[in-house]
């Protein structure tokens, strides 16, 4: 029987594939075989072992595609329902009689004619008429893919019916017919495509015309060009749905959390994220493995390795795809960042195939790598119908999810073609595309997958996800906020041009161009960089503490239209720009201030008459944020931007003077119900800055100029007299944008109080600000030092711990175990060890919402520190947004308590939309506590922190780069504990004639060693050498203090109108702070001092801005204007702060600094107990600790006179860190009255190696 069956198979089949069933499988078999089993032999029905429902269910559900080959017994009664199994009519195995095929090996009683009909066998007879051997007619045959011949088989049937009908055999009908029946085609509506595969699936049977092949007869080729003419095609270049709207869907929920998503939803993400990151073929996806030999998932989770089953054979089999190796790599694995790469890690098709191998191991029965998930089907191999269903019901989902519909009806086949284009527009190579999606040109690629939408190619997919952007050719929509360039494609002589997203990477950064050939297409892909912004050039003069800014910026249109350039950018929050001007060619044209909605006006008026305009504005939220407007750039004209301020320079703890030039500019949330808009920031990456960055710095001073230190990378700093107190530095070549360009100046000697007097403008009115003599005080008082020796015992401490997505975010790229959030914990370690008895504490924390540990500030004790640090050590940057107004409300809403003054001591990144809202309700409660801010990592709002200190009677820190959080924290928390300094007053004696108006705000605060300025308008004549003398007095502790400083009133030297243009603005932002407090309560004045104030002095404020117009007689700029928005360097890419929804942000505890771990073991009297952690952390075993310790000493004295021992001994260099801990350890250890305390330092120093003096430890 079975030398039969090969008989007759091998005349009507292409290929027979034999398996071997063991077991009581065998007898399903043998019913199919034969019927039923013999009295002798099995009696098990096959329904009853598979079950009859369950396996026509299978075949319904999984749409499989059964061929039926059994005995041709139509009256059996299994053969009805098996027929409805079947796809196509059952190939009859003929009646086996005595070895022989009944009817000369055909069988001709069949009612179809079977297997011939696929066409495989009328192409086999040709060839082998032709004579050609069997094994060569296989070898042929087998050119085609099985997919092909799938294609060809209906419309061969096709054909073969309608020549049935008009009694023509179609293996040798003439050419009329073939035409005849291809326009019958054409006239039912059929595309170009479709009849050029029935013309194939014809010409593959047919034996042929005129001694050529149908498809080659000149007749059929005319026929299908005129086809192609009269049914173009027309190849949409719209996506049929938008990429990142569905990776987006895919962190969410039913996607997310991974851990915890239904296996329908992980098994659909999976395959989302794998057919997205790879460009395969459904077919492809659905014979990848899980054999040991095809899958390898890295135990690190960084990466994964898939191949396919290796019998599988794909459609594109040359040798350089036959590998078809699948290598992915971890999407942002952790620790991550920012909270752009922890939401990007939602994507990371590593982890979710991880997942997805591990949820399927208990249920899968095949290797096959992608199974079913559902109900009685679990775990059996998933067919290609299936897959594709899963990809499209996962487009769709994303959609509804979103409350949109697609733009067309989703295709398995689209994930190809959208994956493709996005990695191409996120700067994949054209090799690497190819080499992913299989195909042997860029030819295909080009005609029929290419959408308007170096790493790996998953990485570019995915990439996209994380990019706000627009693409708008041919109506296709992509949100964003990138500016745009110019994509020109070339076939030929034909061009199309398109709209598509600003700056994209080639590999080596810079633009890319990439020229393919294929065939006889040549398309040419050019990157042309329509950014108008080519360099920006920074040039700075410090005369002692204050600093004078000069920003050049070089504009260059390289476009064929004329051009607005929108630069939205940071400067210094308490910045007084003073100088806007531009010089086009040989003309300069110089700003004015005017009132904003005024000078908006003139700028709009100016473009609109094909003017060239140029406006700068400061932000209506936000006094750190400006908006330049280059306005009707004429294509090949280049304009060069200058704009100057001038700021003062911040006392550091080390006596440093701080400057930031702020070169990152970080997207900022803006709340809902907030007053205005939001401030429009245009970002990319700071790899990804296309325009350049140098900077020069000048320093001099009366005093020598000891060092210049910075965070990014110096050339040497060289003098420029021998006295050393001149000298300049310079940034070294190739500044990243990854940071601000922070300087940190050191004169050899310690600051004193100084006076400068500033003669008034000449032009200007005696009697006003500019025309009268103005005085800048910097005053540095010196407490005394019985008093500084003394540390607070009382005082409500309220810590407020930013939360948001952001605070994921690194410190710095060098460190990445080190995020944002992790050192915020780490300092809140040291905040509350540092506590002294007896106050009172609470913690905040805020992102989207708010959270607190305590319902109200509780008193500081063991119980209440331990309770506060177990959720410290839970806490993460997972509170969406940054919503910091709400918070501030309710702490300000609580009582304070008596005798218990309130510190605030607020930590974020400063990523705030509604800056001024902020600080003014911080102001509005200054009365009632002092408020210390601290802002982390680079781009941080200085208006922000600098406001919150100046309005709250507090400090300002900030912590950037290599900066370590914990000293600059515990300074703050010396001054929170220093006695507050009360009844400050300033007298003046002056001589007679001159009036002094004070400018600066009243001092509310003083600080030990903290400068404190004071500006004055001087009004008057005075003799040249006349003095005068102000005098600050004020009590500290009950100690009444006072300190004077004497001065000259004769005007300094070259300092131009730097002192009135900081007065200036000292004052603009006073009567900006009062007109916010009585906005709706008065008419306006104080916006109307406020602008005209702002007019006189020429420094911006928030009711004016800087207008010029270039009012030459020359020809006006024709044409529309193409509006590009220069991009802003962010570290971390777009910023998804913007948000309002929580994000997920682990809590990663990456190994911690030894004196964290000895802080993490004191109590919160200040005492240390024997414990074996801390013997381990002083390097001993807890044997030799207790054996080392002084008989009838307590065993806490000795371990917090070891743990004092250890610190002097180990960590002195950072001192500033532990010494009020330390302190308070000291204190302890002297109520306890211990007698012999100098045994025990003399037997701690023999037990760690040190040589620490008793005096030393203050005990």
């Amino acid at each position: 029987m079975a030398e039969n069956l090969w008989s007759w198979a091998s005349e009507h089949l292409q290929s027979l594939r034999a398996l071997h069933i063991p077991g009581l499988e065998n007898r399903g078999a043998d019913l199919m075989s034969r019927g039923g089993p013999l009295d002798d032999e099995w009696r098990l029905q096959i329904w009853s072992r598979f079950g009859r429902a369950t396996l026509l269910e299978r075949v319904r559900v999984e749409r499989l595609r059964v061929i039926l080959v059994a005995p041709d017994r139509r009256s059996a009664p299994w053969y009805a329902v098996l027929t409805l199994m079947a796809v196509t009519p059952p190939w009859p195995i003929p009646q086996f009689q005595g070895g022989a095929v009944a009817g000369g090996g055909r069988n001709t009683g069949a009612a179809d004619p079977g297997p011939a009909a696929s066409g495989l066998a009328p192409e086999r007879d040709r060839l082998m008429r032709a004579g050609l051997t069997a094994q060569v007619v296989q070898t042929i045959q087998a050119a085609r893919a099985g997919s092909t011949i799938a294609c060809y088989r209906p419309k061969w049937l096709g054909f073969q019916r309608w020549c049935k009908e008009r009694g023509v055999d179609p293996l040798t009908c003439p050419v009329g017919d073939t035409l005849s029946f291809l326009q019958l085609l054409v006239d039912r509506g059929l595309s170009h495509a479709t009849i050029k595969v029935y013309a194939a699936a014809i010409s593959s049977c047919h034996e042929g015309l005129g001694g050529g092949p149908v498809f080659a007869h000149p007749l059929v080729k005319r026929f299908l060009q005129g086809v192609r003419r009269q049914r173009p095609v027309a190849r949409t270049s719209v996506p049929q749905w938008e990429l990142p709207l569905v990776l987006e869907a895919l962190t969410r929920d039913p996607y997310e959390p991974l851990e915890h998503s239904s296996l329908k939803a992980l098994s659909f993400k999976t395959a989302l994220l794998l057919a997205l990151t790879s460009a395969k073929r459904v077919s492809e996806l659905c014979a990848l493995s899980v054999h040991p030999s095809c899958l390898l998932l890295r135990g690190d989770r960084s990466g994964a390795i898939l191949k396919p089953n290796p019998s599988f054979v794909p459609k594109n089999i040359r040798s350089s795809f036959r590998s078809r190796t699948i290598q992915l790599e971890a999407f942002h694995p952790p620790p991550h960042g920012d909270s752009r790469e922890a939401k990007l890690h939602l994507l990371c098709p590593v982890r979710a195939l991880t997942c997805y191998v591990d949820r399927t191991a208990t249920v899968r029965n095949t290797e096959q790598l992608l199974v079913c998930y559902g109900d009685g089907t679990a775990g059996r191999a998933l067919s290609k119908k299936r897959l594709a269903k899963w990809l499209c019901d996962g487009i769709s989902a994303a959609y509804s999810q979103a409350n949109r519909e697609p733009t067309a009806a989703v295709r398995a086949h689209s994930t190809r073609s959208v994956a493709t284009s996005a990695a191409l527009f996120s700067g994949a190579s054209v090799e690497d595309m190819c080499t992913a999606a299989s195909w042997s040109s860029p030819c295909p690629f080009i005609r029929f997958y290419l959408l308007d939408v170096s790493g790996s190619f998953s990485r570019s997919v995915l990439t996209i996800g994380s990019q706000d952007i627009y693409i708008s050719t041919g109506g296709a929509l992509y949100k964003g906020t990138l500016p745009l360039f110019r994509l020109t494609l070339k076939f030929g002589g034909m061009r199309a041009a398109g709209d598509a997203p600003a700056y994209i990477p080639a590999e080596g950064g810079g633009s890319g161009r990439h020229a393919l050939a294929a065939g006889y297409v040549h398309a040419k892909f050019q990157w042309a960089i329509a950014l108008p912004l080519k360099s920006i050039e920074v040039e700075l003069e410090v005369r002692d503490h204050v600093a004078t800014v000069v920003s050049t910026l070089l504009y260059q249109n390289k476009e064929d239209k004329p051009l607005e350039a929108v630069f939205v950018f940071p400067l210094p929050g308490d910045a007084a720009v003073c100088h806007f001007s531009a010089n086009i060619g040989q003309t300069q044209i110089v700003a004015e201030v005017k009132e904003k909605q005024q000078a908006r006006e003139e700028y709009d008026d100016a473009l609109s008459s094909g003017q060239q305009a140029f406006l700068l504005e400061e932000s209506d939220q936000s006094p750190d944020i400006f908006s330049l407007s280059v306005g009707s750039l004429p294509p090949g004209e280049s304009a060069s931007i200058r704009l100057e301020y001038v700021t003062e320079l911040a006392v550091q703890a080390d006596d440093g003077l701080r400057f930031c030039l702020p070169a990152v500019l970080n997207p900022r949330y803006q709340p809902q119900g907030s007053e205005g808009g939001s401030v429009q920031v245009t970002s990319v990456p700071a790899s990804l800055v296309p325009y350049s960055l140098s900077f020069s710095a000048r320093v001099s001073s009366p005093r020598p100029v000891s060092k210049v230190e910075s965070s990014c990378s110096l050339d040497p700093l060289q003098y420029l007299n021998t006295e050393q107190t001149q000298a300049t530095v310079k940034l070294a070549a190739g500044h990243k944008f990854d940071r601000d360009v922070e300087l940190l100046i050191y004169y050899k000697d310690a600051h004193q109080p100084n006076a400068v007097v500033e003669a008034g403008q000449t032009s200007a009115k005696p009697g006003t600000l500019m025309g009268d003599p103005v005085v800048m005080l910097s005053l540095y008082p010196e407490f005394p030092q019985a008093v500084m020796s003394s540390v607070a015992s009382c005082g409500e401490f309220v810590f407020l711990i930013d939360r948001s997505g952001s605070m994921c975010c690194r410190m710095d790229n060098r460190n990445p175990q080190q995020t944002r959030i992790g050192s915020a914990r780490d300092t809140l370690l040291l905040l509350l060890k540092s506590l002294p008895m007896g106050c009172y504490f609470n913690i905040y924390s805020f992102g989207s919402s708010y959270e607190h540990i305590f319902p109200k500030s509780v008193e500081y004790s063991e119980k209440t520190m331990q309770e506060a640090l177990k959720k410290v050590e839970k806490m993460g940057a997972n509170l969406g947004g940054t919503e910091i107004l709400q918070p501030l409300k309710h702490i300000y809403s609580q009582p304070c308590i008596p005798s218990q003054p309130r510190q605030l001591f607020v930590f974020t990144d400063g990523e705030v939309g509604n800056t001024k809202e902020v600080i003014n309700l911080v102001r509005e409660n200054s009365g009632y506590h002092r408020c210390f801010s601290f802002g982390i990592g680079e781009g941080a709002s200085s208006a922000l922190i600098n406001g919150l200190a100046k309005e709250g009677g507090g400090h300002a820190q900030f912590i950037t780069g290599t900066d370590r959080m914990q000293p600059k924290v515990m300074q703050s928390l010396r001054f929170g504990l220093q006695p507050t300094v009360v009844d400050i007053s300033v007298t003046w004696d002056l001589p007679k004639g001159v009036s002094v108006t004070v400018l600066s705000p009243p001092i509310t605060t003083i600080f030990q060693g903290q400068r404190s300025l004071i500006y004055a308008q001087l009004t008057g004549q005075s003799p040249e050498a006349a003095e005068g003398c102000v005098t600050v007095k004020y009590s500290l502790a009950g100690h009444p203090s006072h300190n004077q400083l004497h001065f000259s009133l004769k005007p300094a030297d070259d300092t131009g109108l730097t002192v009135h243009r900081l007065a200036a603005r000292t004052l603009i932002r006073s009567l900006e702070m009062e007109e916010r407090e009585h906005r709706g309560q008065q008419d306006g004045g104080e916006k109307k001092k406020v602008v005209e104030l702002s007019v006189q002095s020429g420094v911006s404020s928030s009711f004016t801005a800087f207008i010029a117009v270039n009012k030459d007689d020359g020809e006006a700029i024709q044409g529309p204007l193409l509006r590009r928005n220069v991009p802003a360097p962010t570290p971390r890419g777009l910023a998804d702060d913007a948000a309002p929804t929580r994000k997920s942000c682990s809590v990663s505890q990456p190994h911690r600094d030894p004196l964290l771990q000895l802080v993490s073991l004191q109590k919160a009297s200040g005492c240390w107990e024997i414990h074996p952690a801390l013997a381990a952390l002083l390097g001993k075993t807890s044997e030799e600790v207790e054996m080392s310790k002084p008989e009838s000493v307590k065993e806490e004295v000795w371990a917090t006179i070891l743990a004092l021992i250890w610190l002097h001994g180990f960590k002195l260099d950072v001192q500033d860190e532990w010494q009020l801990l330390a302190i308070k350890a000291a204190s302890w250890i002297r109520a306890q009255k211990e007698p012999c305390v100098t045994e025990c330092v003399e037997a701690g120093n023999a037990l760690l190696g040190c040589e620490v003096q008793k005096d030393s430890l203050g005990i």
